[in-house]
């Protein structure tokens, strides 16, 4: 029997004045009914910084450093299965205040339906608007990625994004 599994990892930004400091939270999961099945998948978030090498871009670990506006960081939600397959998966990940959400950056593999939402994760959307017009990505407060298919036992899956320090 498979059963409904959203996974959330939460991410604690100090932004300030002074340099601040991106500390990822530990990983939490979450099924609808709470069940075991939220122990199966084991939650993961890396978090990098965009630096530039020349004229090449490359990432290093944010672990212990410091970042300032204009600061481009990535994160990696790596969700790992354990013994059973689980069947429509949904990672979901605020973006962290003093923050804004880098337009295009969120990827998934194993063909996953990106949504976000201006809501603070009450309701997502494929295309938020805000009117008649598309809303702009510094109003977007969440992501998520829904897995339509099954992740099969032992499998594992990756959601990467990236955010603009304020």
């Amino acid at each position: 029997m498979y059963k409904l599994l959203i996974a959330t990892l939460g991410i604690i930004a100090t932004i300030g004045v002074t340099a601040p400091t991106i500390l990822p939270q530990s990983a939490q999961a979450q099924s609808a009914p709470a069940t075991s099945a939220a122990k199966r998948v084991i939650l993961t978030l890396k978090a990098e910084k965009q630096v530039k090498i020349g004229d090449k871009i490359a990432y290093e670990a944010t672990s212990g450093k410091s970042v300032k506006p204009g600061d481009v960081l990535r994160y990696t939600v790596n969700a790992k299965n354990g013994d059973k397959a689980v069947k429509n998966l949904m990672l979901t990940q605020p973006i962290p205040r003093g923050t804004s959400y880098v337009k295009n950056s969120a990827t998934a593999l194993n063909g996953a339906e990106l949504l976000f939402s201006l809501d603070g994760g009450k309701s997502y959307v494929a295309k938020p608007m805000m009117g008649k017009k598309e809303a702009p990505t510094t109003a977007y407060t969440n992501l998520r990625w829904k897995f339509t298919g099954t992740l099969e036992a032992k499998a594992q899956v990756n959601a990467v994004y990236e955010v603009v320090v304020k």
